[in-house]
């Protein structure tokens, strides 16, 4: 006669294959995580690749971060296009999956970006509430999601109106002093005006941005195991845990006028900037 499992021997089994499952799933998650993070890298490494064969066929300048295509520089017209740096590089990647980040793919959604912010009051101090109400942009080439922000710093937002934009000029490849320390695109998010940023949490501007389209709507943020995924103007790729990873300082300007020196890039969140040029334009 064959005589069947007892309800211990059971039990016992079942205990076994519990304590197995709770070894081995982090182990999964965590080979899930490193193959996106590795993912993400070749991502951002062809980001700026594409970005240095626009150099070349640009005069040596870099795109601008963003303007519309009608409308006057920060209210849109009807069915507005939001011309943005992925955009102006697309014919080099002529794939939109590569903005994306493979940890986060729907971090930054260009249709959540509006002129208009989430303050009544400070959208018509601004003067531009009215027509901008219920618009949103959209993306010339289609793109519907990116994960990574670029350098405005770098990139600058020269045809985006004040008070959105400070429309300063953008940088030509050779015009700072070093490129391999310069963040050309990283791991990013859009923040809302007035949403906070849990990255940043009391800091000026990082912190709860107060305009709808600027550096402090995209900040950097640690997206794998506490580490930022980084090219630099150099195109070489880094994952950088820690403010160690990013040195150098650069003047701070406010209104034009140099304050003193301070540090560039503050981890994780701010990584915009040039060493040794500029750090912060404020008003």
């Amino acid at each position: 006669m064959r005589k069947g499992f007892t309800l211990i021997e059971l039990l016992v089994v079942i205990a076994i294959i519990a304590i197995l499952a709770a070894i081995l799933f982090p182990v999964f998650a965590q080979a899930k995580m490193a193959a996106k993070k590795t993912a993400d890298i070749s991502n951002a490494k062809q980001i700026g690749t594409a970005a240095q064969l626009y150099l070349n066929d640009s005069d040596d300048t870099y795109p601008f971060v963003a303007t519309t295509s009608d409308g006057d520089g920060y209210i849109p017209g009807s069915g507005s296009n939001f011309v943005s740096v992925y955009d102006l590089m697309m014919p080099y990647t002529k794939n939109r999956q590569l903005f994306q980040s493979p940890g986060d793919q729907e971090a930054i959604k260009w249709s959540a970006i509006s002129p208009k912010s989430n303050s009544p009051t400070s959208d018509t101090v601004l003067g531009y509430a009215g027509a901008a109400l219920g618009k949103t942009f959209t993306s010339a080439t289609n793109l519907n999601y990116a994960g990574f922000a670029p350098n405005f710093r770098v990139f600058e937002d020269t045809l985006v109106k004040s008070p959105i934009g400070n429309q300063g000029p953008v940088q030509s490849g050779t015009g700072f002093p070093s490129p391999s320390g310069t963040t050309m695109f990283y791991n990013s998010r859009y923040v809302k005006a007035g949403q906070a940023n849990p990255d940043a949490p009391g800091v000026a501007g990082y912190g709860s941005p107060a305009l709808p389209f600027g550096r402090h709507n995209f900040p950097g943020t640690a997206r794998y195991s506490k580490a930022v995924n980084i090219t630099f103007c150099d195109t070489h790729t880094k994952s950088i845990t820690g403010q160690g990873g990013l040195p150098g300082t650069a003047p701070d300007k406010i209104d034009g006028a140099v304050t003193g020196l301070i540090q560039v890039y503050t981890f994780p969140y701010d990584l915009n900037g040039i060493p040794d040029v500029v750090a912060e334009t404020r008003k």
